[in-house]
């Protein structure tokens, strides 16, 4: 079986996963505690018997690469590994006793963290009633990881595939301890971001799934009725970033997305625009208001639409006298220039760590104008305890957001039937229904 991606994968370890074409590679070596389908939860690994607040969940059998079975222990040791090395995941977990003390510096003792192995299940204490845990252990970023010498290895992986060599990405054969082993498969992944190209590959059987993230609705609308197309709602939000010296543009910066799309119809067919956005009224005489000397920054990944969101944002920038410089490229140069802030204005794509409201609200702080952090710290807490509406959460965000939320790009494929069993989960990665 062959698939396409639309970029290189930069690793292979699921918690240190920061792009999409990663995350797919590591959803074929692993295989989450659940899976999300359909708004709701199967358990595929374990037996789920937690009550209130007390989460257990008992481990079914199902083996390691090399043969060890996986166990309980291995999950814990993956999610010490990802508390005490303060990974930014390790946020996504302080609904566990002790872990924001810990992360803190309060206490430092994981000893003091509520997690604890016992026979065949894993007992955690949680800080509130909810099925958060399900969602974020349905997830490819929290399954347990393979550690040697204490550093993590996804040499030796559980999934129904493993690697080919340890050296290699884009090679895998089965795995065959997985418990549905059936006969010696190989997976091989080729990178290609062309559309055409895609399509060719397909229809001379050279691929069994083309890339997800790369047709727009001209590049496949003469295929969309056959029965190897698929079209489905994605995770991956596209919204405008921008420093907090430039928050007085975000009305500015609003307007100029609202009138791109209505020069830019097309677009609309490839993206589903929030609702807040969609609504807006254009009032482009406020943009004589803002002065602005410095040159701006606008950095985006050389993909579509992002080149054409650029131009409309230029060119509104220009109008107001302000001098633009653009920096782009592929996924790697992208990445490098966004984590060392090499930007004023971002267009950026992201998925939360899941799509519960918690992680919804969580990766905002990341985002927020400075002098406000703290007031929307203790409208999170608020909201947490059930004394504070979205609503009002929403309001805030719109107001002291340093981001603007364009809509979710969407997922449109070919597949062959030699790979009808490959399914796309709630969390728009792969998992294998054979």
């Amino acid at each position: 079986m062959r698939i396409v991606l639309d970029d290189y994968p930069k690793n292979s370890i699921p918690f240190d996963v920061v792009d999409y074409s990663s995350a797919l590679i590591c959803s074929m070596l692993y295989e989450p505690l659940f899976i999300k389908k359909n708004d709701c939860f199967f358990e595929n690994l374990v037996k789920d018997l937690s009550k209130c607040k007390q989460i257990v969940l008992d481990f079914k059998e199902f083996y390691w690469s090399n043969g060890e079975q996986c166990t309980p222990k291995d999950f814990k040791d993956t999610l010490f590994y990802i508390i005490k090395n303060r990974l930014p995941l390790s946020q996504s977990l302080d609904f566990i006793e002790g872990v924001r003390d810990y992360l803190d510096g309060e206490k430092d003792n994981l000893d003091d963290i509520g997690i604890t192995v016992k026979n065949n299940r894993i007992y955690i204490t949680s800080l509130i009633k909810s099925d958060y845990y399900k969602h974020l252990f349905s997830t490819i970023y929290f399954v347990p990881v393979k550690f040697i010498d204490g550093e993590p290895t996804s040499d030796i992986s559980y999934g129904y595939f493993q690697k080919e060599s340890t050296d290699c990405l884009l090679k895998f054969r089965s795995n065959k301890y997985h418990r549905n082993y059936k006969e010696e498969k190989v997976l091989s992944f080729i990178i290609d971001d062309k559309p055409h190209n895609n399509i060719k590959y397909f229809f001379s059987s050279k691929v069994d799934i083309t890339s997800t993230t790369i047709f727009r609705r001209k590049d496949i609308l003469k295929f969309k009725d056959l029965r190897s197309y698929r079209s489905l709602n994605s995770n991956l939000m596209l919204r405008i970033e921008f420093k907090e010296d430039l928050k007085d543009l975000k009305e500015i910066l609003e307007n100029s997305i609202r009138n791109f799309f209505k020069k830019n119809l097309d677009v609309l067919d490839d993206i589903d625009i929030v609702d807040n956005l969609e609504m807006g009224i254009l009032e482009e005489d406020k943009i004589d208001n803002f002065k602005y000397k410095k040159e701006i920054k606008i950095l985006f990944s050389d993909y579509y639409p992002n080149n054409l969101i650029s131009k409309g944002l230029i060119s509104t920038l220009n109008t107001m006298g302000m001098t633009t410089k653009i920096i782009f490229g592929d996924m790697d140069f992208y990445l490098n220039e966004y984590y060392d802030n090499n930007y004023d204005i971002c267009i950026h794509v992201v998925s939360p760590v899941t799509q519960h409201e918690i992680d919804y609200y969580m990766e905002k702080m990341n985002h927020i104008d400075s002098c406000y952090i703290e007031e929307y710290i203790n409208l999170l807490n608020k909201w947490f305890h059930n004394n504070l509406s979205n609503n009002s959460l929403d309001k805030f965000l719109k107001k002291h957001g340093l981001f603007i939320e364009i809509g979710r790009l969407k997922h449109r494929y070919l597949i062959s039937d030699r790979a009808s069993s490959v399914l796309f989960d709630d969390n728009g990665l792969f998992f294998c229904g054979w």
